[in-house]
């Protein structure tokens, strides 16, 4: 019986010496692909906002969808102090998500907003409006959001998709690639 303790103890004792205390930082280091110097919105789980959008009876893929309203007109997104993403300044985003919308030419925007402590520094907006051609029908939209140049380390950086009309639409899939070649 006394071998069986010991024998149990080594094990636990193995069990913890192999884990790796790393930080969240750590790992979203960890998810930098060194080849194309690219950091994805999978390895920053902390920096998702707007979850009061996600619902789960229309998606693209289960279980969850952003929808904006009148009651909602800002989708899932990321918000993301720059010195949290890398030790270098992102030069672009790459942006990717599925929408649908039960109307064509509903006035929509793809945001990238930068904020330092007391102010707004760039505001930069992609409309959507005639990106979706066809009612009812998810599309997939894609588009490089280049960085803009007053971006420091300190600042935060925040992306969504808004519902300008405030008009019903689907959010699905939504992902993000910082860019820093």
């Amino acid at each position: 019986m006394k071998s069986l303790y010991i024998l149990l103890a080594v094990i636990i004792l193995g069990m913890f010496a192999s884990c790796d205390p790393t930080t969240e930082k750590d790992a979203a280091n960890a998810a930098i692909d060194s080849t194309s110097r690219t950091i994805s919105s999978s390895a920053m789980p902390n920096c998702w906002i707007n979850e009061e959008s996600l619902q789960r009876e229309v998606f693209h893929s289960a279980p969850y969808a952003s929808r904006l309203d009148t009651a909602w007109q800002y989708s899932y997104g990321i918000r993301a102090m720059v010195k949290d993403l890398s030790n270098e300044l992102p030069k672009s985003v790459d942006v990717s998500f599925w929408a649908m919308m039960p109307a064509t030419g509903i006035n929509s925007t793809l945001v990238l907003s930068v904020d330092s402590v007391d102010k707004n520094k760039a505001w930069v907006g992609l409309s959507l409006k005639d990106s979706i051609k066809t009612a009812n029908q998810w599309k997939l939209i894609k588009a490089n959001i280049p960085m803009p140049a007053q971006v420091t380390m300190d600042d935060k950086v925040t992306i969504y998709i808004w519902s300008v009309d405030q008009k019903l639409m689907y959010i699905d899939d939504v992902d993000f690639k910082f860019i820093y070649r």
